[in-house]
């Protein structure tokens, strides 16, 4: 008779960790031990491979192709030299990637008179075998780093250097030993107020009513609004009331 044992995993597994053994006994010579791996969502066989074996006790254990994210199952065959077969129980396992999730700043987030101290870019890691070292890009350029980064651990970093006005882009690359992973990339866009303190005001004053030019108005209220401008920033309004007759 022949009792088949298949190794069980830990859920989720990382992309480089898929050794995969069947144990068998029998009571006669076994024959042969044959593996199966499914990808579950397409029931697409993966890997099919068969091994001889011999005597009343053997195991075999074969490394899977490279997996992509997803779930799996799998299961063994063995064989005995009377002709005998038994099938294992099919097992689940689910394959993962390491991978960094951005938190802040948000993409396309606005940003007023903020500086590289003051900008915090914070993000978790996940599914690395340990702490990682993580290195904040911006515009393409190595600008911060972060050492021993653990899984699920919000962690935020400062640019190095000053952070000029106008439109960025960003993203988190971290790694250790075999893994890396580098997360989404991201905008945002910093703005400055301009500084006004040496420069001489160029103020603007443009009318928004009253609602004829040059017109004539017998007693009533006449209500004449303005936008002013300075730099070309809208600071305020203002509105004069002239009341009496004969006035134009």
């Amino acid at each position: 008779m022949i009792q088949l044992r298949q190794r069980s995993f830990k859920s989720p597994l990382l992309l480089e960790q898929k050794p995969l053994t069947c144990n068998a006994t029998d009571n006669v010579n076994l024959s042969s031990i044959e593996i199966f791996v499914y990808r579950k969502d397409t029931g697409a066989l993966i890997l099919q491979n068969s091994v001889s074996v011999s005597g009343t006790q053997n195991s075999s254990t074969w490394t899977s192709p490279t997996l992509s994210k997803g779930e799996y199952y799998w299961h063994c065959e063995a064989k005995d030299a009377a002709g005998w077969s038994v099938s294992g129980m099919d097992q689940d396992f689910t394959v993962v990637a390491a991978e960094v999730t951005p938190l802040s700043p948000q993409d396309k987030d606005a940003m007023l008179d903020e500086t590289n101290d003051t900008i915090k870019f914070t993000f978790l890691t996940n599914y690395f075998d340990s702490p990682a070292t993580c290195t904040l890009y911006l515009d393409g350029v190595a600008s911060g780093t972060a050492t021993g980064v653990s899984n699920n651990a919000q962690t935020t970093i400062y640019a190095n250097d000053s952070i000029s006005e106008g439109t960025h882009i960003w993203n988190i690359t971290c790694a250790i030993g075999g893994q890396s992973a580098t997360s989404e990339t991201r905008t945002f866009k910093l703005v400055l107020t301009p500084n006004m303190t040496d420069e001489p005001l160029v103020p603007n004053v443009v009318a928004v009513s009253c609602a004829d030019y040059n017109s004539s108005y017998n007693n009533q209220v006449v209500a004449l609004g303005a936008n002013l401008f300075d730099n070309s920033v809208t600071n305020n309004h203002a509105c004069i009331r002239i009341t009496g007759q004969n006035v134009t």
